[in-house]
């Protein structure tokens, strides 16, 4: 069975036309050709900037494995877009492990002054670990 984790990733921009040459590289990566990672991706729009999430659940999330290697390039790549073309971005990353103690959040982003890119996780990302139980109520002859 293996340790299993629910992950989550979210990609912002500042516009469209950003978006998609960070995703014309990101779709040339190997990894991400091999595991057919772009159809993963969901597109959205959240405060007027495109946005990309992922997210999966019950999951070997390792870092040696091809595919996390895969996902995780897009925010390598956004980085380095950032850092050589100066592209706003926002980057976020969730896990939560089976271990109750076992979680993992991360954001790093980069705004400029005509963009606000932060707002987008913390008014749409919510992070919780929650128990559910699921017993059928008998009736009682008190």
């Amino acid at each position: 069975m293996g340790y299993r984790s629910d992950v989550a990733f979210v990609a912002a921009f500042k516009n469209k036309e950003q978006r998609d040459e960070v995703l014309a590289v990101y779709a040339m990566n190997p990894h991400v050709q091999k595991h057919n990672l772009m159809k993963d991706w969901e597109h959205t729009e959240a405060n007027g900037h495109p946005v990309l999430y992922y997210t999966t659940n019950d999951v070997k999330w390792y870092e040696g494995y091809e595919a996390v290697q895969g996902v995780e390039a897009l925010g390598t790549l956004i980085w380095e877009f950032n850092e050589n073309r100066g592209f706003p971005y926002l980057w976020y990353k969730s896990r939560i492990g089976e271990d109750v103690s076992d979680m993992e959040e991360d954001l790093t982003y980069e705004d400029d002054e005509h963009t606000d890119l932060s707002a987008i996780v913390h008014e749409n990302v919510e992070v919780r670990r929650t128990v559910s139980l699921h017993f059928e109520p008998m009736e009682t002859n008190t």
